[in-house]
């Protein structure tokens, strides 16, 4: 709902008049009445919770989704961009000196098999088919990202008219079908719908293991970090004030980006009236490694779209079966390959 309903016709006129005029971006509106619907979540019973830990959980679903209910009513918006900075926050200093060390790395140099989406189509298929999953894949011309899963219709989307490369493609196999579709597999099967909605902060925790199968594929690159390195970027330009054409410029000019990566990646920044959910991409990979890299299992978050803060909640949870162990679990964790020794350098190189 975030994606604009006029973003090919803007990025046409954005190149029409010579990258000098700001998008105008439109988009639906679902929040008719945010106060009602607030009023309802705020109705829920929790006082029926006897297990103090579990009820907090609760309570900070009702507030974390109150958060997003202040977002889906004000998208287009200027208030979006401070509803936005409240639920998701700001990079800090430790993200950018990442983005920037990052980003000061030489890029690899070998040549790229490149696919057409319906060839990412039939890949995306084979996975999903190996997984046993019932879940379609779609390919349109109405998202922004080149890849993106509906948990909620359990589909997959693909970019219309996108070209990826093989190693990008293998990557986001695992990113969007071994997480994303897991995870969203997984809730179904929980007795308990909180599984399905979303825990706080869950994007930072759902991201990160998603980029850390990446990793542990052996298909994260350098080229990959400096993509969401770059976001982090983007969004600290855009709250301190620079507007869409400015980020987009400093892309082109001194990140070199070309002008549709540069366009789609200003375009997620800056869509609903300012964005700021990507800088957490980067931030949650790292924290999520390095627990991993200390023998912590993660399979419990994987039983819905959960955060890394209620883990040892699920643990308890789990054992005292109030919520199922994972019926997926994703394949790469089962069978980790190495990445080069390049991209580790360069991992190895940030801070936590």
């Amino acid at each position: 709902f975030v994606t604009p309903l006029n973003l090919e016709s803007e990025q046409k006129r954005f190149y029409k008049n010579k990258e000098e005029i700001n998008p105008d971006f439109k988009y639906k509106q679902i929040v008719e009445h945010p106060f009602e619907f607030k009023r309802k979540l705020y109705n829920l019973p929790l006082e029926y919770i006897k297990d103090i830990s579990i009820a907090k959980v609760y309570r900070d679903v009702i507030e974390s989704y109150s958060d997003k209910i202040d977002m889906l009513s004000t998208i287009g918006t200027d208030k979006f961009f401070f509803n936005s900075l409240r639920y998701f926050g700001q990079p800090n200093e430790t993200d950018l000196n990442n983005a920037h060390f990052i980003l000061s790395c030489p890029d690899e140099t070998y040549e790229e098999e490149m696919l057409d989406i319906e060839e990412v189509k039939d890949i995306f298929e084979a996975s999903i088919k190996e997984y046993g999953f019932d879940a379609d894949i779609e390919i349109t011309k109405k998202i922004t990202a080149e890849i993106m899963v509906l948990n909620y219709h359990k589909k997959v989307l693909l970019k219309k008219g996108s070209k990826l490369s093989l190693n990008s493609v293998k990557a986001l196999v695992h990113h969007e079908v071994g997480v994303h579709m897991v995870t969203t597999m997984n809730a179904l099967e929980q007795p308990l719908n909180i599984f399905k909605l979303g825990f706080p902060r869950n994007t930072y925790t759902q991201e990160g293991i998603a980029v850390l199968t990446e990793y542990l594929s052996g298909h994260l690159t350098i080229k990959r970090l400096k993509e969401l390195a770059l976001r982090i970027i983007a969004v600290e330009m855009m709250i301190v004030g620079l507007d869409f054409k400015s980020v987009y410029q400093e892309l082109t000019n001194t990140y070199y980006l070309d002008k549709n990566e540069a366009f789609i990646l200003t375009t997620r920044i800056f869509r609903a009236g300012g964005f700021t959910k990507d800088h957490l991409y980067l931030k949650g990979f790292i924290d999520i490694l390095r627990y991993y890299q200390k023998g912590n299992s993660i399979n419990s978050l994987l039983i819905g779209k959960n955060s890394i803060s209620y883990k040892d909640v699920y643990d308890e949870m789990i054992a005292r079966n109030l919520a199922k162990p994972p019926k997926y679990i994703t394949r790469i964790l089962l069978n980790p390959k190495k990445c080069p020794p390049s991209v580790d350098y360069v991992i190895s190189g940030l801070e936590k």
